[in-house]
């Protein structure tokens, strides 16, 4: 007998609308914010240390762009309903891994090989 779950209905994605009062151009999931803060703030230590300020014609740009990008890049599917990121683990995953398994165990094709047959006699009466 099977039991049908409906775990799937509590993940649902939960999305931000408002910011206190400031209200969103679209809805925002936490997962997006949380890597544009964790991404944001490596970046702006990166830029304030390499000395363009927020000031300069470009300067916004070159502080708030690549977070945006890679916030953006990290939350889409790219492929088989995986993130950006979850896809590169994954191939790299592929690319690091032995090619054919024995055992559980990589399979090494060897330039020679050793046969030794024991072939086994009834004794005879």
């Amino acid at each position: 007998m099977q039991l049908r779950t409906y775990t799937s209905l509590w993940s649902v994605e939960k999305r931000l609308y408002k910011f206190y009062d400031i209200t969103l151009p679209y809805a925002v999931s936490v997962k997006q914010v949380v890597v544009f803060v964790a991404t944001c703030a490596p970046w702006l230590i990166f830029v304030n240390a390499v000395g363009i300020s927020p000031g300069n014609p470009y300067g916004f740009m070159a502080w708030f762009t690549p977070p945006i990008l890679l916030t953006y890049a990290a939350t889409r599917p790219v492929a088989e309903g995986k993130k950006f990121f979850e896809y590169l683990s994954s191939q790299a995953r592929y690319w690091l891994s032995g090619r054919t398994y024995a055992r559980l165990a990589p399979q090494s094709h060897e330039r020679s090989v050793e046969i030794r047959i024991n072939p086994w006699v009834r004794a005879t009466r």
